[in-house]
């Protein structure tokens, strides 16, 4: 999601490519912040009974 941002933010992608075989992607930097608060106000909603997802998560990307 970090990757999509940033493009979508207008930061252009590094020059050439590279690959790299990693445990978990969720040990990845940027993982937390782009993820962390979400899956706590999704899990928070699911136990409350509202809607998760689309509808009824999130506004614009990026936002909560």
């Amino acid at each position: 999601m970090t990757w999509l941002d940033a493009r979508l933010g207008g930061k252009p992608a590094n020059a050439g490519c590279h690959t790299r075989t990693v445990l978990s992607n969720l040990l990845q930097p940027g993982t937390a912040e782009a993820f962390g608060g979400r899956l706590i106000y999704a899990n928070f909603l699911a136990l409350l009974g509202l809607p998760v997802g689309p509808a009824g998560l999130y506004g614009p990307v990026g936002q909560l």
